[in-house]
């Protein structure tokens, strides 16, 4: 069976990278290889070895972060209805799939190539950190299109799960063929490449460590792997190996950012390099910084109370102080946290048209520290991982919880909200504690809440990055949205819609579509 997948899926790199632009890259490529024949040139070469398109913006509205507010918000971005109601997306620019992909196989690419050029200079001291830099980029691209366009990982299935082709050497005739392969073979290669890669990586080969993988970012990335891989022992090592024990100092304090007289100096201060929060940051191409605050469909008053910023949790009856400092406009129906600034780049200073960036905070301090709060879970570590929540919970203004406090508190959250919707005193799109449908084994009772209260903090710490979709999918958690004058919609989950379809012109280069 395995053997006819790869049959089927077979294609040329010319298809992966499909854009009109990419005609000319690979017909020159070849030519330009020849020419980075010095460790200087390879280190430039890196700077194009990072993808310059996130999936945020398509993850974001199809999670439960998202309602619909109402007609009288106007019409939004077309992405983000398509993404609020599961349809296939139809952007090809901007942060649409296409550029997606076509952005992540052009950093591989730029990877390879510099993996190439390191091979054939030979390596040293000088390069082997800029090896380790390769190889984490081309695991990270690869990971970023893996998450979108496949099934997350399930030990049962992965070895016929449909992967994405993993590519690993720089094409010098046109028209190479290449494999789909599984899921399986994906998550192979991409623990190889960072198990080759981390080991490498030096900070001192950095003007700016982050911009690029340095060490901290690295094992933080690893981290997230094996989190999803389901190898929590390694999440739990290289969590260790970013974060102190106690890592509270470098954690986000946002009472300081409280000080800050305008949205700008918060938004500038989220992705700042001073920022000791932040591991590695990503520049991109990207509207997300006019789009992330959507009115129409998007966060709201009700998913704010009940559900993230200005929630009860195990911290205490009330909102976590510091979370719940919020931003809002007149007349708007959303209170948020100004994360992403556009930075408008102007190509034609003529027509004053241009493209819009944003920075991503690909890696946190945070975000570290929930991914080993959910290893130590895993691995039954619960007075460990109820400590990591509590380190999160005292430095957003809360109160220590114990593991007996954090279950208890979801176990009454359960019974509540389980009451409150059959008297029809709750919308079903405002329920926190959700079933899980997991592709790997959760006990119920303690296990289980202490999950769901991992959950909880990574979706406040989380909101608008889209690494709330990636959590649905792991657990199977369904998704419901309402529809303003309508039925409410449901994500089942096994729908199939919760992989997003390979990029249509792919498609018509021969790569067989994700099922529907």
């Amino acid at each position: 069976m395995i053997k006819k997948i790869i049959y089927r899926t077979g294609i040329s790199f010319a298809a992966l990278l499909w854009l009109a632009a990419c005609d000319t890259f690979l017909d020159e490529m070849p030519d330009k290889r020849t020419e980075i024949n010095t460790n200087a040139k390879v280190g430039e070469l890196l700077v194009s070895a990072y993808p310059t398109v996130d999936p945020m913006m398509i993850y974001e509205h199809r999670t439960d972060n998202a309602m619909d507010n109402g007609k009288q918000y106007g019409t939004p971005d077309q992405t983000l209805v398509e993404n609020y109601h599961w349809d296939d997306i139809s952007d090809t620019s901007w942060d649409g799939p296409e550029m997606l992909w076509n952005s992540c196989y052009s950093a591989i690419a730029a990877a390879n190539q510099a993996l190439e050029a390191i091979e054939k200079i030979g390596e040293s001291s000088e390069n082997l950190p800029f090896k380790g830099e390769a190889l984490l980029c081309r695991a990270y691209a690869h990971f970023l299109l893996v998450n979108t366009f496949c099934q997350p990982y399930n030990a049962s299935s992965a070895g016929n799960d449909l992967g994405i082709p993993y590519v690993e050497k720089p094409e010098t005739v046109v028209g190479t063929t290449y494999e789909r392969g599984t899921v399986q073979t994906v998550y192979e290669k991409l623990a190889a490449d960072i198990e080759a890669g981390y080991p490498l990586i030096n900070d001192h080969a950095y003007k700016v460590p982050h911009y690029h993988f340095n060490k901290k970012a690295a094992s933080a990335f690893a981290t997230r792997f094996y989190l999803f891989y389901g190898k929590y022992d390694l999440a739990l090592r290289y969590a260790d190996m970013t974060i102190e024990t106690d890592p509270s100092a470098n954690l986000r304090n946002l009472r300081y950012y409280q000080s800050l007289t305008s949205i700008s100096e918060w938004r500038d201060r989220f992705i700042s390099k001073d920022e000791p929060a932040n591991i590695m940051l990503v520049a991109l191409r990207s509207r997300w910084g006019r789009t992330y605050r959507s009115q129409r469909y998007g966060v709201s008053t009700p998913i704010t109370s009940l559900l993230t910023y200005r929630s009860s949790g195990p911290w205490g009856n009330n909102a976590l102080p510091d979370m719940g400092y919020l931003w809002s406009g007149s007349g708007s129906p959303i209170a948020y946290q100004p994360k992403y600034n556009e930075i408008f780049e102007i190509t034609n200073q003529t027509a004053r048209t241009g493209q819009p960036h944003v920075v991503q905070m690909a890696f946190t301090v945070d975000e570290t520290l929930m991914c080993r709060a959910e290893a130590n879970i895993m691995l039954k570590n619960y007075d460990a991982a109820a400590q990591d929540l509590s380190y999160w919970y005292v430095r957003k203004g809360g109160k220590a919880a114990t593991a007996e406090q954090i279950v208890a508190y979801y176990n009454a959250r359960a019974t509540s909200e389980q009451a409150a919707l059959a008297k029809g005193e709750l919308s079903p799109w405002l329920v926190m504690v959700k079933p899980f449908h997991a592709v790997f084994a959760i006990e119920a009772g303690t296990q289980e809440r202490m999950l769901q209260g991992v959950l909880h903090a990574r979706r406040i710490e989380t909101m608008y990055s889209g690494l709330r979709w990636l959590d649905i999918r792991r657990y199977g958690i369904e998704v419901i949205h309402n529809v303003d004058e309508g039925t409410p919609m449901t994500l089942a989950h096994d729908d199939l819609r919760r992989v997003i379809q390979i990029p249509k012109a792919v498609l018509s280069a021969g790569l067989p579509p994700n099922p529907r």
